[in-house]
């Protein structure tokens, strides 16, 4: 799950909010959540410290990093030929070659 999905998802089980957004994925102090009117101060506190506990490690990124280069794949023409060509010359490749294959570039 993407790390906005994943924080709003459990932002929202403490407190009720209208979206979280940010700046800097790597810099928690860019982050911030937008509460909606009826959150109580606990339940804003709750929320903040959902998000100051909160672990978007590297193996998270990785996946989300995954995540979105299929989400391209899937949408842009030009990766779709690519990726076509690529299994045309590599038939037991698997996505994640695919991926490390295009990070060379």
């Amino acid at each position: 799950m993407p790390l906005q999905d994943s924080l709003d998802e459990k932002v929202r089980l403490v407190s009720p909010i209208a979206g979280i957004s940010f700046g800097d994925l790597n810099d928690k102090r860019t982050w911030r959540i937008d509460f909606d009117e009826s959150a109580t101060p606990q339940q804003k506190n709750a929320a903040k410290d959902v998000v100051d506990n909160f672990v978007y490690d590297d193996e998270e990124k990785e996946k989300d990093k995954l995540r979105q280069l299929v989400d391209k794949v899937k949408s842009d023409p030009l990766y779709r030929r690519e990726y076509k060509l690529y299994l045309s010359t590599n038939p037991s490749a698997t996505f994640k070659d695919f991926i490390v294959f295009l990070e060379t570039f």
